[in-house]
């Protein structure tokens, strides 16, 4: 099963939603055949991640649930709670859902997970975009940064500084894109296929905050091809709304 969660893992950050269910599936299934609580509970969670990031939040809820309600050991039932609360920032729940994942956050300062801890902040901190909390939001995705430079977490770079840029659009939009800039370099350098995705999105809001609608139409429809490709649930609809007021 570890070596099924690595994998579905590594497609999760490549945007391969299709493949990442697949091996989150079967781990799931093994699981399940030798009647093991924390394989059960590890797969449900890892497959709701999965949906949620693909653009489908409802049903991954309902797999967190199901993790939650096996009573798994405390840091399976920590982590559960993480991709619980992210869900809920993502069906536009983003005052409960960033509550569960402070609290998340909070209890995982107690341990040394960098790694977890890092992935936690980054959904915290778009919780906080989502409510309009910049402050918030900055600092702990200036933290993140810290950590993924000097730990090498390169995936986790790029998002940190995706979302950084997406919080300085408004204010500073000179700022934001040299943000986007770093981050589409490192993604495009890890192949983050999603995230690349939602990068040049973020720099058509920047484009057309300038004015230049040419520029802002041509990047979103890049960003729709992606998605599009990736087979995402949620994004294509927003995007082609967006496109059509351009």
């Amino acid at each position: 099963c570890r070596t099924l969660w690595v994998l579905s893992t590594a497609a999760l950050y490549l945007g391969e939603w299709d493949r990442s269910l697949q091996y989150s599936r079967r781990a799931l299934d093994l699981g399940q055949q030798v009647n093991d609580l924390r394989l059960k509970a590890v797969g449900l969670w890892r497959t709701g991640t999965i949906h949620i990031h693909r653009g489908d939040p409802s049903t991954g809820l309902h797999y967190c649930d199901e993790a939650l309600g096996l009573s798994p050991a405390p840091f399976d039932a920590a982590l559960s709670r993480i991709v619980h609360g992210y869900g809920l920032v993502r069906c536009g729940q983003a005052a409960a859902g960033t509550a569960e994942l402070r609290e998340a956050l909070t209890w995982l300062e107690r341990s040394q997970l960098r790694y977890t801890r890092s992935v936690t902040a980054l959904r915290l901190a778009e919780g906080y975009l989502r409510l309009g909390e910049l402050p918030a939001a900055r600092a702990l995705l200036e933290e993140v940064l810290a950590t993924t430079r000097q730990l090498g977490y390169r995936h986790f770079e790029g998002v940190a500084e995706r979302l950084l840029g997406e919080s300085f659009v408004s204010d500073d939009p000179a700022r934001a894109a040299g943000h986007l800039e770093n981050a589409m370099r490192i993604l495009e350098e890890v192949g983050a296929r999603d995230e690349i995705a939602r990068t040049l999105v973020n720099q058509a809001e920047v484009a057309r905050a300038a004015g230049d609608r040419p520029t802002a139409r041509q990047l979103l429809q890049r960003a729709l091809g992606i998605f599009d490709a990736l087979g995402a649930l949620d994004e294509p609809g927003r995007l082609r709304a967006a496109l059509a007021t351009l």
